[in-house]
């Protein structure tokens, strides 16, 4: 249940609605858990989860301070709790010996379940759903079911897939870390097919090339020695068509009816470039409303003529690349210190490149990098492979 809400606090559109339910039930839930099953702790995560904190601390008070802009200190204050709610939980997880991977490959697959209810159903649910237009724009059914953007698929037209999340390109993101649990960890062959298959309905061009890298980099060997004529030439055939899925995808973002949102999301890009450009030690502070005001007053000189008018961009939209954007708000060495903690996660122990990657590139148009679920990561950094490994019978319990 924790781990779900985890997730559903990193692009859920029942989070976004009913955060403030939500968010509380997972701190009454984790208290819960420490009250009623917990019999101590190891005394060696504690020193863990003390050193963390206070290393967590000391870089983002050294951000608030050394950036040039004022950033409302609250802000700062709510994401260093946050982060400490999620390294509390990780640290029950390790006290108690929890499998992590197993409990995030039950909640990937009944993530990609309710996709396939949500894909297959979409024109039944449609006739239901309500428009919802406040935080977000969705088309809903209980904020369960939900359905925004359209594709032309030849004579088709169909939703995409964005099951539980406020947009496609979020439900990839777990759905591509549902494919390398089933390919690198749990080899179920099942959840790798239907993973890629629901990746797919999300028509999400990010989701096609961090599906096609994690094919070539498990199957590589397998194309060309595998012993199964029939399992190369699936594969062979599977990877053409995704790469035509991607660009006809891309096509239609760049001159079709999707236009508006890929200059949008170019904007993104070259504007946080700029800013990293001006500011590459410091960054302009964490603080999204920040880079709201500011934006308009650091726009770059080689903007390209968009469709859309750079002006509408602004207004109140934050910036949707996460990826870079981390590099604008902290500056190039705390931004790399977070990707060197982010490379070096032990929540999955396997192939930690390919995880890297689908993170890396996931939230290159998304803004969920400093998500409880992505904060996961970073914070296991801080505890050492053995704990992740059920090697710490012999440590000692404080009670």
């Amino acid at each position: 249940m924790l781990v779900f809400l985890l997730v559903l606090s990193s692009g859920g559109i029942l989070h976004i609605v009913f955060g403030a339910i939500l968010s509380p039930l997972f701190y009454l839930l984790l208290c819960v858990l420490y009250v009623k099953y917990n019999h101590g702790f190891h005394r060696d995560l504690l020193i863990r989860l003390g050193i963390s904190q206070l290393i967590v601390g000391a870089f983002m008070a050294l951000n608030w301070i050394i950036v040039p802009f004022y950033n409302d200190l609250w802000f700062y204050v709510k994401l260093y709790l946050r982060i400490t709610s999620v390294n509390i939980f990780l640290m029950y997880l390790l006290n108690e010996k929890e499998d992590i991977q197993r409990h995030l490959f039950g909640v990937m697959k009944f993530i990609s379940w309710h996709a396939v209810i949500n894909f297959v159903l979409a024109p039944l649910f449609i006739l239901i759903a309500y428009r919802y237009e406040n935080e977000i724009n969705v088309n809903t059914l209980l904020f369960i079911f939900n359905y925004e953007s359209l594709i032309t698929f030849g004579p088709l037209e169909l939703f995409r897939n964005q099951s539980f999340f406020w947009e496609p390109g979020i439900l990839q993101i777990y759905l591509n870390i549902l494919f390398y649990l089933s390919v690198f960890v749990f080899d179920s062959k099942f959840y790798r097919w239907l993973s890629a298959l629901l990746i797919i309905s999300t028509f999400s061009t990010t989701g096609f090339i961090i599906l096609v890298l994690q094919i070539l980099f498990f199957y590589w060997k397998y194309l060309f020695h595998g012993k199964s004529v029939w399992g190369r030439l699936v594969l062979l055939l599977l990877i053409p068509v995704i790469f035509i899925l991607a660009y006809e995808n891309v096509m239609l973002k760049t001159k079709g009816d999707g236009v508006a949102s890929f200059d949008m999301r170019t904007y993104d890009l070259l504007n946080a470039v700029n800013l990293i450009r001006i500011f590459p030690m410091t960054g302009i502070g964490m603080d999204m409303n920040v880079y709201k005001e500011i934006q308009s007053a650091y726009l770059s000189s080689d903007l390209p003529d968009f469709t859309v008018n750079v002006f509408d961009m602004i207004g109140e939209r934050g910036n949707t690349n996460s990826t870079i954007m981390l590099f604008a708000s902290t500056g190039l060495i705390l931004g790399g210190i977070y990707y060197v903690t982010l490379l070096k996660q032990h929540v999955f122990t396997k192939k930690k490149v390919v995880v890297f990657l689908i993170i890396l590139l996931g939230n290159m148009s998304e803004p969920l990098l400093l998500g409880n679920f992505f904060l996961l990561f970073v914070c296991s950094t801080f505890y050492g492979p053995k704990f992740f490994e059920n090697k710490n019978e012999s440590l000692v319990y404080y009670q």
